[in-house]
């Protein structure tokens, strides 16, 4: 039993009557605080062996069997003091147990603080050693964390005292400390350091420390130095786990390259080589929420025994990432950097698990044949509303690949200033018509110079905003924008497109807008008249083009190619110079591919100059080589001139 030594009488103490005389046999009752109910108490500090009741003082006033009398911890007393024939001295009650804070009051001691037990005061916090954490780095503490986390009362935090803690698995919740806290074998998500919330991990190396020599990167946290020994990414991964476990923001700090030659005076200054960082294991990002990570001027240089993701970022909201100036290089990784989000965020439980609301920069990323370089992965989460700007992208299968999955890939932006020589394609933007629906309202801005026999953009995705450039530089593209069966109403803005085939367009919906080049051409005749024959439909040789940038239209066989899939607007018109008979029959045609496509006809009313007839037309371009022709006819009997003039004459070609 849990017992405390006595406020009352304690160790030792002697008894005298109210005349000063010794209290010899005297005695004294105890009971439970305010009644008159008996209340044990006990000879030692083991609590086993009770006093009699009433205790009887010995011949020199003190309490027998070695002077003490022990109270229990959770109980408060009265003690009742008489003299041996039974006369009361004195009466002594509510008297508590030293230790028992239900009987301690507490005053904050400001204007209107109010008074409460020491208890209520005490509760204010939930600790993880309240339920037997230990924090030595041995002893598994995972049953005293998920306890804690069971008894904490909605929006109340577990405070977790400086130490060690071994956890067995992964635990959600929310912790918060005011000291130095590791986490050893598992994983906590997450715990809050309260005392340094306006601090950071700061990483940088020592001068010149571009080789492979350990030891030349230092990781410092608000509370010190932190030891990364025996680390396989040269104190990086430790760096980043210990910044987003307790909530700091991260920076590491490189450096650029220095110049081989400084003009004078500088010529005679040191300066650093390039900062590199050989890794022997990928990284992890674990859920990030509210944070910044700035990781400048270095190259992350993954060895060959790193074959999944370089780097990988689990959820991540309200943040900001910065590889300004960082190069990461993969010589055998299968994707250079995955966003994966498959973690719970750390104090968003509505939002869950995704990646969102955030920016993301990335420099460089370097990967070999046939790997991915930047892998976003929604199998288990959303990436949505994402600025994902990216400087450069080099070598792999795919530059950029989305997969929606189910969650989606959902209203971001994403900037690629350079993708280049990727074998299957630049971008690739969903990967069935099921997951491409769920990629939708992106705007997505890219200049890609695909390897031989690759592909620009690749995209089942809906409602999306792309605007690019797609050269032959690195061999020659086979498909610079390729529109798979689930795309529809996508924008898509071109520059310049060089490859076998600039857009193929095989989507269900065909109803994709295209703007490549200029999207027009105007045409007419020369000024010399044409001769209609009589009943004979004619091709129109409008032999005079303008606004042709793109050089679409051919003067010779007077064809229309636009070149690209989409939406064409054919307006012409045909005027007679002569005068056509009463009753003539005319009629003025687009022909698609040699075949008649849509025509318009009329009758002339009246034997006069100028009869006219026009036609406006909206026809589907489903190939690059598509080609429209306007014709004509009359049934007047004999051939009849159309007009040379270019007002009266004409035709307009507009795609989009």
């Amino acid at each position: 039993m849990a017992v405390f030594l006595s406020l009352f009488a304690g160790a030792g103490a002697q008894f005298f009557s109210s005349n000063g005389v010794i209290l010899s046999g005297g005695l004294i009752y105890t009971y439970t605080a305010g009644t008159t109910t008996p209340l044990e108490t006990y000879t030692t500090s083991l609590g086993s062996i009770p006093h009699t009741n009433p205790i009887v003082l010995d011949s020199a006033g003190r309490v027998p069997s070695g002077g003490e009398i022990w109270t229990t911890v959770t109980s408060a007393y009265k003690f009742l003091l008489k003299d041996s024939t039974g006369v009361t001295i004195a009466t002594y009650d509510n008297i508590p147990s030293p230790v028992y804070t239900d009987n301690i009051l507490y005053n904050e001691g400001g204007t209107n603080a109010v008074t409460r037990t020491v208890t209520s005061k005490l509760q204010e916090w939930l600790s993880v050693k309240d339920f037997g954490a230990v924090g030595d780095g041995v002893t598994d503490d995972t049953s005293a964390f998920t306890s804690a986390l069971a008894a904490a009362t909605s929006n109340q935090s577990v405070l977790v005292p400086a130490g060690a803690y071994k956890i067995t698995g992964t635990l959600n919740g929310d912790f918060v400390t005011f000291g130095d806290v590791s986490i050893v074998g598992g994983y906590v998500n997450y715990v809050n350091n309260l005392a340094a919330s306006n601090a950071c991990v700061t990483m940088y190396r020592t001068v010149n420390s571009n080789n492979s020599t350990s030891g030349k990167w230092v990781v410092l946290t608000p509370e010190g130095a932190l030891n990364t020994t025996g680390t396989t990414t040269e104190g990086l991964q430790e760096a980043i786990d210990y910044a987003t476990q307790y909530g700091y923001d991260l920076y590491v700090f490189g450096g650029p390259v220095k110049p081989p030659n400084f003009p004078p005076p500088y010529d005679s200054f040191n300066g650093q080589e390039p900062a590199i960082m050989f890794l022997d294991s990928g990284i992890t990002f674990y859920p990030l929420q509210k944070g910044v990570i700035k990781i400048l001027d270095v190259t992350l240089n993954f060895n060959g025994g790193v074959t999944g993701a370089g780097i990988t970022f689990d959820s991540i909201i309200i943040a900001d990432i910065d590889f300004s100036g960082s190069q990461i290089v993969c010589a055998a990784a299968s994707v250079g950097v995955s966003f994966n989000p498959t973690n719970y965020l750390p104090n968003d439980s509505a939002a869950g698990i995704a990646i969102s609301d955030c920016r993301i920069k990335l420099c460089a990323v370097v990967v070999p044949a046939g790997s991915t370089c930047v892998l976003i992965n929604c199998t288990t989460g959303p990436f949505i509303g994402v600025d994902l700007n990216i400087s450069e992208i080099n070598g792999g299968a795919y530059g950029v690949l989305v997969n929606p999955a189910t969650n989606g890939f959902i209203a971001n932006k994403i900037f690629v200033l350079d993708s280049h020589l990727q074998t299957s394609a630049a971008i690739l933007i969903g990967t069935n018509a099921t997951n491409g629906v769920l990629a939708y309202g992106n705007s997505i801005e890219f200049f890609a110079q695909p390897a031989v026999g690759g592909v620009g953009i690749d995209l089942w995705g809906t409602g999306n905003i792309i605007k690019t450039t797609v050269l032959s530089s690195q061999g020659v593209v086979a498909v610079c924008i390729k529109l798979e069966s689930s795309a529809s109403q996508n924008i898509i803005e071109a520059g310049t497109l060089q490859g076998t085939v600039t857009i193929q367009d095989i989507s269900t919906a065909r109803s994709n807008l295209i703007h490549y080049g200029n999207d027009c051409c105007s045409v007419n005749l020369n000024g010399v008249n044409q001769s209609i024959p009589d009943s004979t439909p004619t091709k129109l040789g409008f032999n005079v083009k303008s606004f042709d940038q793109m050089n679409t239209y051919n003067v010779a066989t007077y064809r229309w190619t636009p070149g690209v899939p989409g939406v064409a607007q054919i307006v012409a018109s045909m005027n007679f110079v002569d005068s056509v008979p009463v009753g003539t029959v005319m009629q003025i045609a687009v022909y698609k591919n040699g075949a008649l496509y849509k025509q318009t006809s009329d009758v002339s009313g009246a034997l006069v100059a100028n009869n006219a007839i026009a036609i406006s037309v909206f026809a589907q371009i489903e190939s690059s080589t598509d080609y429209f022709e306007v014709w004509g006819f009359q049934s007047g009997g004999a051939a009849y001139a159309m007009s040379g003039v270019a007002t009266n004459s004409w035709a307009m070609y507009k795609r989009g």
